[in-house]
C-alpha cells in the first residue's frame, strides 16, 4: 500500500481516513500461462476471461485481472464498443486519415469528431452488466490527439472508482503490474509519487495507468472545470493532457450514478 501525505486537489477529496491514501494493492497469483493480462473493473466481458483479482484493503476493494479467451485474443480486438472504444476508434482513425490524406484534411473541418480530436471532448457511457443496478459503471472519457483520460465509478462487488490515463507513451507491458508514477497537476500543487496499474488491453493501441479512488462522489468533488495532468515515470514524461468543460462531466456522472 503507497500513502502519502499530500495529494494534488484532484485527488485530495478523494482520500479516506486513512491520511491521503490512494490505495494500489499487490497482486494476488495470476497464471503466466495468458499472453496478456490487464485490470478489468466491471469484470470479465464478451471475448475475456478473469484470470485473478487485485489485492485490497483500508476500505478499497480488489479489482479482477482479465486476460482474452482464444476467441477474443484471435480477433485481436477490443471484447466490447462502449464510450471509451469509440474515442479510440475516432482518435486512431483520423491520425491514420490524415498521414495518408493530407491534402483531404480540410474536408473533415465540419465534421464534430474532428473538432474534438483537436479541442477535446467527453463520452459517457455505462457498461450493461447482468444484474448491475441503475446507477452502477457509470463512466466518462475525455479524449483528444494528445490522449484519453477515463473516470469509472462503482460495479458489482467494486465500490471505489478508477482515474485510468491512456496515452502514446505510456508503457505496454504484456502483464498487469505496479510501476511508481510521479503525478502532475496545473493547481500548483507539490508532486505526488504514487502506485499505480499499467496495463494494456487487447487491441488498444496506447498503454494505461489506473489509479483506485475511495469511491465516485469524493473523485466528482475533486473535479474542476480545466484540469492538467503530468505522468512521470523514472523522470521521464509518460503522459500529458488537460481537459475542460469538467463541471459539465460531472454533472453527468452524478446524474448517471444516482439512478435508483
Amino acid at each position: 500500500m503507497n500513502s502519502i501525505e499530500k495529494l494534488p486537489r484532484f485527488l485530495a477529496s478523494c482520500a479516506p481516513s486513512i491520511a491521503g491514501s490512494i490505495a494500489i494493492f499487490s497482486w494476488m497469483f495470476v497464471s503466466s500461462a495468458y499472453a496478456s493480462t490487464y485490470i478489468c473493473p466491471s469484470g470479465p466481458r464478451a471475448g475475456e476471461r478473469q484470470v485473478g483479482m487485485t489485492g485490497g484493503g483500508n476500505g478499497i476493494g480488489s479489482l479482477p485481472i482479465c486476460a482474452a479467451t482464444a476467441t477474443g485474443a484471435a480477433k485481436g480486438e477490443s471484447p466490447q464498443v462502449d464510450g471509451k472504444q469509440r474515442a479510440i476508434n475516432a482518435l486512431t482513425g483520423f491520425r491514420r486519415y490524415m498521414a495518408e490524406n493530407q491534402r483531404e484534411v480540410d474536408r473533415l473541418v465540419n465534421d464534430p469528431r474532428f473538432k474534438t480530436y483537436h479541442k477535446g471532448g467527453w463520452e459517457f457511457y455505462q457498461t450493461k452488466k447482468k444484474g448491475a443496478g441503475p446507477g452502477e459503471y457509470c463512466a466518462a472519457v475525455y479524449w483528444s490527439k494528445h490522449g484519453m483520460v477515463v473516470f469509472s465509478g462503482p460495479g458489482g462487488t467494486f465500490k471505489n472508482a478508477m482515474l485510468i490515463f491512456l496515452g502514446d507513451d505510456v508503457p505496454k507491458p504484456s502483464q498487469a503490474t505496479n510501476v511508481k508514477v510521479t503525478l502532475l497537476q496545473s493547481d500548483g500543487a507539490a508532486p505526488q509519487t504514487v502506485s499505480a496499474y499499467n496495463y494494456v488491453e487487447p487491441g488498444e493501441p496506447f498503454g494505461s495507468i489506473a489509479l483506485v479512488v475511495p469511491s465516485i462522489e469524493a473523485g466528482l468533488e475533486g473535479m474542476s472545470e480545466k484540469q492538467s495532468f503530468k505522468l512521470m515515470i523514472k523522470d521521464k514524461v509518460i503522459y500529458d493532457l488537460s481537459w475542460h468543460s469538467g463541471l459539465m462531466a460531472r454533472e453527468h456522472l452524478k446524474k448517471c450514478a444516482s439512478q435508483k
